[in-house]
């Protein structure tokens, strides 16, 4: 039986169709996507003002920003208990880090571009999926769970990334960096500010008597990049509680 041009035309235009499905669903990656959330701490007593942190994954156009209002408020801790979670779609896991931010104490400036370990990031997850120890989403239905990224910015130029779950935390990059001097880019603000101004203004909101302590020195001995956060310890009660009523899974 003969193909006619017509029957023809719609085999084409099925072949296109399929092709196009199968590189949509291997380019999107779902296999290979996950819940998870990302923040930013920082020492009570070593404020920054994070000017750009974003993880970057294998999709260019996909470069997740880390929640950072907190430490740029001045209202962060080293021992933050940390962020409810936003899990609103699954993404690609991360392979880099940018970031770039200015330190008060030290009136330095910092920037740089870190490489994660991917394959033990991908170990993590899926471990902590198979021991039920993802956290929900806080939202009407609660169904989604993942893991949050938690940048800590300690002074010293000293850099973390954590993976958090529940009774989780594995630290999978600890870097220093090097202070440099800010680009113009890295003074905008409405217009392109001074050193000093810039500094002025992203660290307005800190009280002149908070500036007077930490001017004279208080807890400059500190070494926060090798002091526990206590983010377990911390959140121990919460998780027992949630495990007893039902609300996590973890234990069962």
């Amino acid at each position: 039986m003969r193909i006619n041009r017509i029957n023809k035309f719609f085999i084409v235009v099925a072949i296109c169709f399929l092709g196009l499905s199968v590189y949509n669903v291997l380019s999107y990656r779902g296999w290979n996507r996950y819940f998870y959330d990302t923040t930013a701490i920082a020492p009570e007593n070593y404020p920054v003002s994070i000017r750009e942190c974003h993880f970057i994954t294998a999709d260019d156009d996909d470069d997740v920003y880390v929640k950072t209002n907190d430490v740029n408020d001045q209202n962060s801790k080293w021992t933050s208990e940390g962020d409810f979670l936003e899990l609103r779609d699954k993404r690609l896991l991360p392979e880099k880090l940018f970031i770039s931010y200015f330190s008060y104490r030290e009136k330095r400036f910092y920037k740089g571009t870190f490489t994660l370990p991917t394959k033990t990031i991908e170990q993590i997850f899926e471990e902590a999926i198979r021991n039920k120890k993802t956290e929900r989403h806080y939202s009407y239905d609660g169904q989604n769970r993942g893991l949050s990224f938690t940048v800590g910015v300690a002074n010293n130029g000293y850099v973390l990334v954590w993976i958090r779950g529940i009774y989780l935390e594995k630290l999978i990059l600890k870097v220093k960096l090097t202070p440099s001097e800010p680009e113009s880019d890295d003074l905008y603000y409405e217009t392109t500010l001074s050193k000093e101004a810039y500094v002025a203004h992203a660290f307005e909101r800190m009280s002149d008597s908070v500036k007077l302590v930490l001017n004279k020195g208080f807890d400059s001995p500190a070494n926060y990049a090798d002091s526990a956060t206590r983010y377990i310890e911390n959140n121990t009660k919460l998780w027992e509680y949630q495990r007893k009523n039902g609300i996590i899974d973890y234990g069962k």
